[in-house]
Formats: structure tokens, sequence, C-alpha cells
């Protein structure tokens, strides 16, 4: 897998952080180190998006949305799969 830039336009450094800090925790307890990293890819890129859609919106709310989005096209909700989550616990913990 390439390494994604984690580079983030000063003004974002502290919302990326924040929204981080709650993907890299709930990566570490529930899913993997590949998740952890496209989260962390993901929210970078949200953060140069010209008018973010960052600027707006809870961290948590952010934060859920994201593993959310990575979740729907990786098969996080697959009891089949590894690793495996349901949405109404993925949303349970950022609540």
């Amino acid at each position: 897998m390439k390494k994604q830039s984690l580079e983030v336009p000063n003004e974002m450094q502290q919302r990326f952080d924040a929204i981080v800090a709650l993907t890299d925790r709930f990566s570490d307890e529930k899913l993997n180190k590949e998740y952890k990293e496209l989260a962390q890819a993901l929210t970078a890129k949200l953060c140069r998006k010209r008018n973010s859609p960052l600027n707006s919106g809870s961290d948590k709310a952010w934060a859920c949305a994201i593993i959310h989005a990575l979740g729907m096209v990786n098969f996080l909700y697959d009891p089949n799969t590894q690793p495996y989550v349901t949405n109404t616990k993925l949303v349970g913990w950022f609540a």
C-alpha cells in the first residue's frame, strides 16, 4: 500500500489531531493497523480540501463517519470478515 501524505494546512492541524486521536483509538481497540492508516489518510485528505467539510460538526461525528465510510467499502459490517464490527457498536463507541 502506498504511504499517503498526512500533511495538512496549519489552520487544520488541531482539527486533524483531534479526529485522528479518536480514529486511532478505535482502530487500536477494534480494528487493525490498516484501518488506522486509512483513517489518518482520509482525515488528512479532508483537511486539505478547499473549504474543508471538517470545519463544521463534532470531532466524534467526523471520526465515526470516517470509520463508517472506510468500513462500508471494506466489508467491516460483514460478520464473515475480519475485522468485524456492527454499525451499532461503531456508533455507540463514538457516542
